[in-house]
């Protein structure tokens, strides 16, 4: 029995546009979802924000060390 291509793309959790792609195929490819996660646009901003009190606390250091060398 077939199956259409709406009930292979549920069945697999994919897009009808790329199970019609893999049959498309000439040679038989394995789908293999993708292993990692790209950065998050907030994980990102967050990292970005932590280096950012990062340096506000070295320039806050130095400008003491600068006063209390004085």
């Amino acid at each position: 029995m077939k199956k259409g291509v709406r009930e292979i793309a549920r069945e697999l959790g994919l897009s009808r546009n790329t199970v019609r792609c893999y049959l498309r195929e000439e040679q038989a490819v394995r789908y293999a979802p993708p292993t990692g996660r790209s950065p998050t646009r907030h994980s990102t901003m967050v990292r970005r924000a932590s280096d950012w009190q990062k340096d506000e606390l070295r320039i806050e250091e130095v400008q003491l060390g600068r006063r209390a060398g004085q």
